[in-house]
């Protein structure tokens, strides 16, 4: 891909889904098993913050970096919060586990290994740390609940299967 901006190998609706991806997996990771007031909070900031770190740990990678700096820029200008509407909340699940698979499936024919591997991590290493953000169930001052519930560990097990290639390729 060389010198051209990476943005450029894709149409307009698929850099939309590429972009679009992070923040649903993140979305989607707080959707799973949702918890109120600050646990919530501390879910996004821990998605936010791990999808930053993140990406600064993938220097390397044309894409991440591409699309991390297309994703401040649109929350600079605006972004809505990446918690989802109730409505939203029955769809999620199952749309970014669809789209994730969708986007891996573009990334393989599109992009060199690398940077696809790069994207994966990044995706499931955020989720990993969104889920495992705030305890759930009874909790008294932080004490006691499940740092990672049996819903959650279903969903990355499931977002995962989704994300890696030779899942959907032997089918």
């Amino acid at each position: 891909m060389g010198d051209v901006p990476i943005r450029e190998s894709f149409s307009h609706v698929e850099w939309t889904v590429l972009t679009e991806l992070p923040i649903r997996v993140v979305a989607a990771a707080m959707a799973v098993d949702p918890v109120d007031g600050m646990g919530a909070l501390l879910e996004e900031v821990t998605g936010v913050t791990q999808l930053s770190q993140g990406a600064a740990s993938r220097q390397d990678s044309r894409l991440v970096q591409e699309i991390f700096k297309f994703f401040k820029a649109e929350e600079g200008s605006g972004i809505q919060s990446i918690a989802p509407s109730q409505r939203e909340v029955t769809q999620l699940v199952p749309e970014t586990l669809v789209l994730a698979r969708d986007v891996i499936r573009l990334l393989t024919e599109r992009t060199e290994h690398q940077e696809l591997e790069s994207y994966r991590t990044w995706l499931l290493e955020t989720a990993e740390a969104v889920c495992v953000a705030a305890k759930s169930g009874r909790t008294f001052l932080g004490v006691g609940g499940t740092r990672l519930t049996e819903s959650e560990r279903g969903f990355l097990e499931n977002l995962r299967d989704a994300m890696t290639p030779e899942s959907w390729q032997e089918s």
